[in-house]
Order: structure tokens, then C-alpha cells, then sequence
């Protein structure tokens, strides 16, 4: 099998599950580091549960334009009430913070207090 940085070709076997996996159903995460996309999805079962499938996204993401200051406060605070009682909030917020959504309410936060809470990972981990 001949690999180049970064890549690598599929000769019938895969090089880390075996024959036995359909190569259709694999898809490159990074550097030769292969995930089935039965998994990937089984990652995102959590949003089945989710609270917020109720609710129009409006609410979670705001309108494309004309919100007031006053206004969005008012609707964020609406959309933290729903995630306050959502079953998979923490699931939520770990999947907005791993794939670094920039905007909306996920797991009950802010666009900014996720990136405050990231900050805050990162200088405790740094302080360990």
C-alpha cells in the first residue's frame, strides 16, 4: 500500500479495521486516522432527545437581520430556559465546543460564553 503525508490508498483491506469493513461506509477524520460513519452518527443520537426540536430555530440562532440588543437578550434568555430542562444539554455543549459553532445558543450558552468557557478549559489545562 503506498501512502503519501496526509493520505492513503485503499487496496481491498483497510489498513486498521480489516477486510471485513465496507470501505464505502469509512471517511478520513485526519492523518490515516479512519472512523465508520455508524459511529459518527451514533455521536449524534443525542440530538433525537434534544429539547429544542420543539422550538422553531429562530430561537436558538436568532432572525438574519433587524434583532435589537434588547431584543436578542430577551430571545436568548427564552432559548436558555429551554435548554435548562433539556436532557442532553451537556452533550449539546460539548458538540458545539468540539466542532467550534460559532453561533446560536448550544447546551445553554452563547456564541461568547463559549468561547469564554473554552478559554477557561484551556488555561486550566495549561495550570495542570
Amino acid at each position: 500500500m503506498g501512502t503519501t503525508p496526509g493520505s492513503f490508498t485503499y487496496d481491498g483491506e483497510c489498513p486498521i479495521l480489516g477486510a471485513s469493513e465496507n470501505p464505502s461506509k469509512l471517511r478520513v477524520r485526519e492523518e490515516g486516522t479512519i472512523q465508520s460513519v455508524v459511529d459518527a452518527a451514533d455521536q449524534l443520537d443525542w440530538q433525537e432527545q434534544a429539547a429544542c426540536r420543539d422550538y422553531d430555530n429562530i430561537l436558538f440562532f436568532g432572525p438574519d437581520q433587524g434583532e435589537s440588543e434588547i431584543e436578542k437578550q430577551a430571545r436568548e434568555a427564552r432559548a436558555k430556559m429551554v435548554c435548562q430542562g433539556c436532557p442532553v444539554a451537556e452533550p449539546c455543549l460539548e458538540f458545539a465546543m468540539e466542532t467550534n459553532q460559532k453561533y446560536g445558543i448550544w447546551g445553554g450558552l452563547t456564541d461568547k460564553e463559549r468561547a469564554s468557557l473554552k478559554r477557561r478549559r484551556a488555561r486550566a489545562r495549561r495550570a495542570s
